[in-house]
């Protein structure tokens, strides 16, 4: 005996039918039965299915009753402990016999599993974010309030037990395309549970010959069903019905503090507004002053330019004009330089122009007679303000009677 029989009615929608089955078939749970019920459609699938040549498909023709009365056949037909119900049009993962099955059986007094679904168009692709998760109020036990208010799963995500089912009757064939809402909904008031697995497991397409796009039909049917329900089960229905009284009840209550809320909201945004208009206004004024900052200091930098420019120009000014007053004073005496200083004759340089530029402030001496060192003890002002020490003496320390060298010397 397989542990699951899938039930797939069929009613021209040969060209979706393969992949159904090839889906079903692709099982991990292997021991499944399929039993396809041709409900007197248009379409042949027997060519698919001897194509597809599984000996675990089970055809069955019969003259056109209905989807409810297809399934029908189907249940009567079957051997599984549990069944599964896959339309002609969709298909599943490979999980998602194994997933249900394991779910019903860690939970003996639960009689239906369903898993969450994903909406795909006629091509297969994705068609929105529809999630039963995200849809239902209460996924999990008694589940029949909840049932009452929406949050659609189909046939395509339930796995039942196959006695519970039988116990209940199976579908009502009066009720066409919302006959699997009142399978749900009998299974609950019969004292069966349910679980959700969270898994996407079953893709449920959308297409312009999909029964559900009979809004009509969908509308008279929901309405018959409800009726029906009433007055079957007038008292689980009534507790259901106050359910979701209480709960809407609480929902207004909710609603009016969160209106509430949402009115201080209102309120903290008008202030957070006000607030964000003087922040800009403040930006503003901050971009001004910062502009007006780098714009003192463009004018600041272009004025060092100009000053360096000017300041290596009176440098080179001042050391022409130092050079021609020592060539004048007569106290530099080149070849005594450069014996005297060999790193200068390894440099290669001019003698005349090192001592220019850095060696007089270093204290060398470019002439016997002349002594920077001793010279500085006189005028330590003008060493300090960095004069060249021969310039200052013929320039001034000349006039002042100064000596050149340490009289010790003389």
């Amino acid at each position: 005996m397989p542990v699951t029989s899938i039930i797939v009615p069929f009613f021209n929608q040969i060209n979706y039918l393969e992949q159904c089955l090839t889906s079903a078939l692709a099982q991990t749970l292997e021991d499944i039965e399929v039993i396809l019920v041709n409900d007197g459609s248009t379409e042949d699938p027997s060519s698919i299915v001897s194509r597809i040549n599984d000996q675990r498909i089970k055809l069955i023709n019969q003259s056109n009753a209905g989807v409810a009365a297809a399934r029908n056949t189907a249940i009567d037909a079957s051997q599984g402990e549990f069944l599964a119900f896959l339309d002609a049009d969709d298909w599943w993962a490979p999980t998602m016999i194994e997933t249900l099955v394991d779910a019903l059986r860690e939970r003996p007094q639960h009689g239906l599993a369903y898993c969450d679904i994903t909406h795909v168009d006629s091509k297969g692709k994705v068609a929105d974010g529809y999630s039963v998760a995200e849809s239902r109020a209460q996924l999990n036990g008694n589940i029949l309030p909840s049932l009452l208010v929406g949050g659609y799963f189909p046939p395509g995500a339930v796995l039942a037990r196959t006695s519970a089912v039988k116990q209940i009757g199976g579908f009502d064939i009066t009720l066409g395309g919302c006959c699997d809402w009142d399978l749900w909904i009998r299974l609950v008031v019969a004292g069966y549970d349910t679980i959700f697995c969270a898994q996407r497991l079953a893709f449920y397409r959308l297409h312009d010959q999909s029964m559900s796009k009979n809004q009509l039909h969908m509308r008279q049917t929901a309405i018959a069903t409800l009726a029906k329900s009433m007055s079957s089960h007038p008292t689980q229905m009534a507790e259901a019905s106050q359910a979701l009284i209480e709960s809407s009840a609480a929902l207004w209550s909710s609603n009016n503090e969160a209106a509430t809320e949402i009115r201080n909201c209102h309120k903290m945004i008008s202030e957070l507004r006000s607030y964000i208009d003087h922040l800009i206004e403040g930006k503003g004024w901050l971009e001004h002053q910062w502009q007006l900052h780098v714009a003192a200091v463009n004018e600041k930098e272009k004025l060092i330019v100009e000053l360096k420019a000017q300041m290596e120009k009176a440098l080179i000014a001042t050391r022409a004009t130092n050079r021609q007053t020592i060539l004048d004073s007569g106290l530099f005496d080149a070849d005594f330089y450069l014996n005297r200083y060999p790193d200068v004759a390894a440099a290669g340089v001019d003698p005349l122009q090192h001592y220019v530029e850095c060696g007089g402030q270093e204290g060398r001496r470019g002439h016997p007679l002349f002594d920077p060192t001793w010279y500085w003890t006189q005028f330590p002002e003008a060493q300090a303000n960095g004069v060249h020490p021969l310039v200052h003496y013929w320039t001034v320390g000349k006039l002042q009677g100064a000596s050149t060298k340490d009289p010790a010397e003389q």
